[in-house]
């Protein structure tokens, strides 16, 4: 054969491979943004790395879909609100934009600014404030965000053309892109009953056990996701203030909402000396725009015991918490919500509001000795050395969990 010959069998034959790679991958399809739309059950219906690579495909789903609803924040809103509950209302369609490891206000308001401009149905945002990770400590870095993701998510988010242009390479033209589309099918075959969610929500089933809410005091502790001393920095308030500029420009309607945080996490925020900085995330936003406060005491943040209904770790609510926020936001509340659930709070309110919630609190602390007592007793252990795993060996060991 000659030398002219093999190299033209060889280039044809690289480009063929090349595009068979990409016929597949394509075809596969890993996060669900192929221009190929095509779900076969048991090879590429269910798509099992979606969750990991929200930065990209939850972009391209609001740009498809154009809904007139967003519910945004991070993975605690990403596997709790079911955007299907408000069809047939004036929210509905809706999206759900909850990302893994996304709950700083900077970051949000980038996927706000790129939503703004690829949905022209847009209507409606809810972004969601939880608000002990907005709390910067001059003594240490930034605080650990609990995120139910494993892929790594680049450090600074690129919007725009080229990066649209990158990502899609990345996913579909590249040997890990190929990787994942082979990853797909494997577990397409395995599991051919699986669906994906294509309105961005994605519930993950409840654990058998409390393990967080039973350790939230050393929890919170040892990774350092709240400390004494820490503060709520300008730069987050200054971020809301111009996601409201961002969404009136465009006609949408903006409201925040402070999650749920357990009633153990609340006390750990006060003994901790953190209450002041709560109160003035809450005294800020309200200044700003309408927002729904879901961290008032009632028996919604109180579940310690089985069975799992609302908190599988305290941490991430389920989605039986999450409808009935949904529902508190959407006009949509039953009866059986508790009164001071999802109260909306305005610069009217927002004095007699924080009183009536300190005064929750002290009944709270007053009713529950007990957890006064674990929570100090945590703090003497941490402060002695004691190793995370000594002090919940010791408290498994002592029952009720």
């Amino acid at each position: 054969m000659k030398f002219g010959r093999y190299l033209a069998l060889m280039a044809s034959t690289w480009v063929l491979a090349a595009l068979a790679v990409a016929a597949f991958t394509l075809l596969v399809d890993a996060i669900g943004i192929s221009p190929v739309r095509v779900a076969i059950a048991g090879f590429n219906a269910w798509k099992p790395l979606r969750q990991d690579y929200d930065w990209i495909a939850k972009r391209y789903d609001v740009w498809r879909g154009q809904p007139a609803t967003i519910f945004m924040g991070s993975s605690r809103i990403k596997q709790s609100i079911d955007p299907k509950l408000v069809a047939g209302t004036a929210f509905a369609p809706a999206y759900n934009g909850g990302i893994n490891g996304s709950a700083k206000f900077q970051e949000i308001r980038a996927y706000l600014q790129d939503y703004l401009r690829a949905d022209k149905n847009l209507h409606h945002v809810f972004i969601e404030v939880f608000a002990p990770v907005l709390f910067a400590n001059p003594q240490s870095a930034t605080p650990l965000v609990v995120t139910g993701g494993q892929a790594a998510r680049p450090p600074v988010i690129e919007f725009g053309h080229f990066a649209d242009i990158s990502d899609f390479g990345s996913i579909f033209f590249s040997v890990g892109g190929l990787g994942s589309a082979i990853r797909t099918v494997s577990m397409n075959r395995r599991n051919p009953a699986a669906v994906s969610f294509e309105d961005g929500f994605a519930p993950i089933p409840l654990a058998p056990h409390h393990f967080s809410v039973k350790n939230v005091f050393n929890f919170v502790l040892h990774t350092g996701f709240m400390q004494r001393g820490a503060v709520l920095p300008s730069a987050p308030m200054a971020a809301a203030r111009r996601m409201i500029e961002d969404c009136n420009r465009h006609q949408v309607e903006c409201r925040f909402f402070v999650s749920p945080l357990h009633a153990d996490v609340l006390l750990a925020a006060y003994h901790l000396g953190l209450w002041p900085e709560l109160e003035k995330v809450k005294r800020g936003l309200a200044e700003l725009a309408p927002t729904y406060d879901f961290t008032r005491y009632s028996r919604l943040i109180e579940e310690r015991t089985g069975p799992v209904v609302y908190w599988p770790e305290a941490f991430h609510f389920s989605a039986a918490l999450g409808e009935l926020m949904a529902r508190a936001m959407t006009d949509l509340r039953t009866a059986d919500m508790p009164a001071n659930f999802g109260v909306v709070l305005d610069s009217r309110n927002v004095d007699s509001s924080l009183a009536a919630w300190r005064e929750e609190r002290d009944q709270w602390v007053a009713q529950h000795p007990e957890s006064v007592a674990r929570m100090r007793k945590s703090e003497d252990d941490f402060r002695n050395g004691v190793s995370f795993k000594t002090v919940t060996d010791a408290e498994i060991a002592a029952g009720g969990w």
